[in-house]
């Protein structure tokens, strides 16, 4: 988790639609907690702004649509074993494609798998740097090895969503030394 999967399968889909690709929209749909139909098909009402009631609505709905559907965080879906279902029903309309986040594969006919991984250690500490601004000390905003080789970088293990969550405290009055006290403590494993 905080890998990056929902940034990039939303600016793939920013990306496809700016170029036409898909002419009648890409829609994002929250997935997270939907383990049964009912909940799946309330976050689908909802992200398409349609009264689908059962699956077979979504073929009958969707069925000329030319549109995106981001499934994002599908992975409750797929520990129920909804995901084969549902996606038999989208994939079954004639120009529709689908994109889901999910942190294990779904294991469904026909999917194809992104893997994504935590930056290098080069550009995380660009990302850092960039996040914390003016706010990091001056010797770790020169020196990009002496930040890439941060405690505090290593805490964060690469992950774009703890850096963005994590260097705006720095500009928020923390110190890297303060930051790094927490993220220890994080680190730690609970006593028994």
């Amino acid at each position: 988790a905080g890998v990056g999967k929902s940034c990039l399968a939303i600016a793939a889909a920013s990306y496809l639609f700016e170029r036409r690709w898909f002419p009648e929209g890409c829609v994002r749909v929250e997935m997270g907690g939907c383990s049964t139909e009912t909940e799946a098909l309330a976050a689908l009402t909802e992200a398409l702004d349609m009264d689908l009631s059962a699956l077979s609505d979504l073929t009958k709905a969707l069925k000329h649509w030319r549109g995106l559907l981001v499934l994002d965080k599908c992975d409750a879906a797929r520990a129920s074993n909804l995901m084969p279902v549902l996606l038999a029903k989208l994939l079954s309309t004639q120009h529709m494609r689908v994109v889901c986040t999910c942190v294990l594969p779904l294991n469904v006919p026909g999917e194809v798998l992104f893997a994504t991984k935590p930056l290098e250690k080069r550009d995380a500490a660009r990302l850092f740097r960039e996040l914390a601004m003016e706010a990091l000390p001056r010797e770790l905003r020169m020196q990009e090895s002496a930040l890439m080789n941060h405690p505090v970088l290593e805490s964060l293990q690469c992950l774009p969503r703890a850096i963005w969550q994590a260097a705006p405290l720095l500009r928020q009055g923390k110190s890297m030394a303060d930051l790094q006290e927490e993220l220890s403590k994080t680190d730690e494993p609970e006593p028994a």
